[in-house]
C-alpha cells in the first residue's frame, strides 16, 4: 500500500438521511460541552480569557471523540487525514474557487431579514455573543481562526463528509448535505445560509483532492478575514456586497465556478469509493 493510500475504514458509512441523525449529535453534543465549560464566565467574566477557547476545544474535541467511537476510528487515520499530500497547484484553484465565491455567500446571507420582530431580537443576541470577542481578541482569534478551522474541517468534512461518500451516494448529494449541516450546526439562519454555502465550496474542493489540510487552510482564511473585519467595524457584520450590485456577484461567482472546473480537471481521478 502506498504510505498515503488511506485504509478504507468499513464502518465509516452512512446514508445522507443518517448523516442528519450524525450532525444532530455533533451538535448537540459541541453545545453540551461548551455549555459546561463557559459557565463560570457569567460569574467571572474575566475567565472568558481562557474558558472561550477551552470551551470550544472540549465540545468539537468531545464530538470528534464521540465520532471516533461511533464509526471506530483512530487518532492515526485521523492524522492520515490531515497529512494526506496534495499538488500546490490544488492549493491555488482551490483558493481561487473559494475567495471569489465569498461575495455571492455574503450576499446571499443578506437576503436573511435582521428587522423583523422573531429576526431582530435572534440577531441581537446571536450578534452580542459574538462581539464579547472584541474584549477577548486573543481568545477569539485563537477560537475562530485556529481551532475552529481545524476541529470543524475533521468533524464536517473528514467524518461526515467522507461517510456518505463511502457510501457511494452521489456526490454531489454527499456535498450538498454535508453543507446543508455545516451551516445547521452554526444555530442561526444568517451563518446557516453564508456557512452553508462555504461548506458545500469546501466540500466540492475535498471531494476533488481529499486534502483536508487544504480546507482547513481556506477555512482558517475565511474566518481570519471575518474576525479583521469584525474586530475594524466593531460590528458582526459589515455589509461589504449591497443588495443592488448583482454584475459583481455573479461576475465573482462565475470565476469561482471556472476555478471550481479546472480544479476538477486536474483531479480527474476519482478517489472514492
Amino acid at each position: 500500500m502506498n504510505k498515503f493510500e488511506l485504509p478504507q475504514i468499513k464502518t465509516l458509512k452512512f446514508s445522507a438521511y443518517y448523516a442528519f441523525l450524525v450532525g444532530f449529535a455533533v451538535t448537540f453534543t459541541v453545545q453540551i460541552g461548551q455549555s459546561l465549560v463557559i459557565w463560570p464566565t457569567f460569574f467571572y467574566p474575566f475567565l472568558f480569557h481562557f474558558l472561550l477557547p477551552l470551551a470550544f476545544l472540549t465540545g468539537t474535541g468531545g464530538a470528534i471523540i464521540l465520532l471516533m467511537g461511533w464509526f471506530h476510528v483512530d487518532k492515526n487515520t485521523v492524522r492520515d487525514w490531515l497529512i494526506y499530500p496534495t499538488k500546490p497547484i490544488n492549493f491555488l484553484l482551490g483558493f481561487l474557487c473559494f475567495i471569489f465565491a465569498l461575495p455571492f455567500a455574503e450576499w446571499s446571507t443578506g437576503l436573511v431579514p435582521t428587522d423583523t420582530q422573531i429576526f431582530q431580537d435572534l440577531y441581537n443576541t446571536f450578534e452580542s455573543s459574538f462581539l464579547q470577542m472584541l474584549n477577548y481578541k486573543i481568545a477569539g482569534f485563537i477560537t475562530v481562526c485556529i481551532l475552529a478551522p481545524i476541529l470543524e474541517e475533521i468533524i464536517f468534512r473528514g467524518f461526515i463528509l467522507r461517510g456518505i461518500l463511502n457510501s457511494g451516494t452521489s456526490p454531489w448529494i454527499a456535498i450538498l448535505v454535508s453543507g446543508i449541516i455545516f451551516g445547521a450546526a452554526h444555530l442561526n439562519p444568517w451563518q446557516f445560509i453564508g456557512a452553508g454555502i462555504l461548506g458545500i465550496i469546501f466540500g466540492f474542493i475535498y471531494y476533488k483532492t481529499k486534502s483536508l489540510l487544504l480546507v482547513i487552510f481556506l477555512h482558517a482564511a475565511n474566518n481570519i478575514f471575518s474576525f479583521i473585519m469584525m474586530m475594524k467595524y466593531k460590528q458582526m457584520d459589515e455589509q461589504i456586497i449591497e443588495s443592488s450590485s448583482l454584475s459583481p456577484v455573479f461576475i465573482s461567482l462565475i470565476i469561482s465556478l471556472i476555478a471550481g472546473y479546472f480544479l476538477s480537471k486536474k483531479n480527474i481521478k476519482h478517489l472514492w469509493n
